[in-house]
């Protein structure tokens, strides 16, 4: 019988972030990133924050934006779970399963 060794995985907490990652208006790491009519990508709750604040300008050119509306971007958290996996973070939680917050219950 053959041993097979489990994959090596990247355990550094202090993995530099990679930039394109990163959401840009706080520069954290994104877990919800959306694509914003400027083209850009930003952590969702950061975007509809800075859009409630200052209505419908860029927060990267200041520029005025040809629409408000926020498209999730699947394949940048596709690629940020992949990089949190390899790196021991945990993943996104899946879009499909409500937030703790927006479970509900039902009385028997």
């Amino acid at each position: 019988a053959q041993i097979y060794a489990a994959p090596v995985v990247n355990v550094d907490p202090n993995a530099p972030v990679p930039d394109m990652f990163k959401c840009g208006i706080d520069g954290e790491l994104m877990d919800s990133p959306v694509l914003a009519a400027d083209g850009h990508s930003y952590e969702r709750s950061n975007i509809e924050r800075y859009m409630r604040r200052k209505g419908d300008k860029s927060p990267k050119t200041g520029l005025k934006l040809d629409h408000t509306m926020l498209v999730t971007n699947n394949a940048l958290m596709t690629m940020i779970d992949a990089w949190k996996k390899k790196h021991a973070l945990p993943p996104q939680p899946s879009a499909s399963s409500p937030p703790p917050s927006m479970t509900t219950t039902t009385a028997a």
